[in-house]
């Protein structure tokens, strides 16, 4: 990705879109998502409230620079938990599964981006339109306080980390088994059905 930050944020984010293989529109409209978990594919839903989130989302990872592979997003998962998901309960969920993932797997680099989180703000009170898009990235890193060193944080930010990140296994917990249950359920009648 192009770390221009004189650059337009629309540029940057058809940038952004090209070089992680999107849809020129960021696939906003798709019906469905694909999502891999390595080399499984997995199709979602891209509901309203989804989609409505995504142009904050897709400025957060030009802004801060974190990738989209899964620890990236884990990264920006604790990132935006950390700086706060405003009236988004989509983002809040998808941001917490994400980070459950960082916890177990990038425990130092999802702490990090918590920090970082936690010392900066986000989009979610903006406006995504023609004059935000107009701005430069570095205007974006400058009005969320990205352009600061992250901080190492103190004991009360490593106390929120903790919290959050026992939200954050509880809800990847119960998506693993909200997606593991049909499997069981379905090779469980297999098996019996076989006899």
């Amino acid at each position: 990705m192009t770390d221009g930050a004189d650059a337009r944020l629309r540029d940057a984010l058809r940038t952004y879109f090209s070089d992680n293989g999107f849809a020129p529109d960021g696939g906003y409209g798709d019906p469905y998502v694909k999502i891999m978990l390595g080399p499984v594919p997995f199709l979602l839903p891209n509901p309203k409230a989804r989609r409505r989130v995504l142009p904050h989302h897709d400025l957060h990872h030009v802004a801060t620079g974190y990738p989209t592979t899964l620890k990236g997003e884990a990264e920006i998962g604790a990132w935006e938990v950390a700086t706060g998901c405003e009236r988004f309960v989509v983002a809040w969920g998808l941001n917490l599964l994400a980070m459950s993932y960082g916890v177990l797997r990038h425990p130092r680099a999802v702490k990090r981006a918590f920090f970082r989180g936690r010392a900066t703000r986000n989009t979610y009170r903006m406006t995504v339109d023609d004059a935000l898009l107009d701005r430069s990235v570095q205007s974006l890193r400058d009005e969320l306080g990205l352009a600061r060193p992250a901080p190492a944080g103190q004991a009360s930010d490593t106390v929120a980390f903790l919290g959050w990140s026992s939200l954050s296994l509880v809800v990847g917990t119960l998506v693993v088994l909200a997606y593991a249950a049909p499997v069981v359920l379905a090779v469980a009648l297999v098996r019996r059905w076989l006899g």
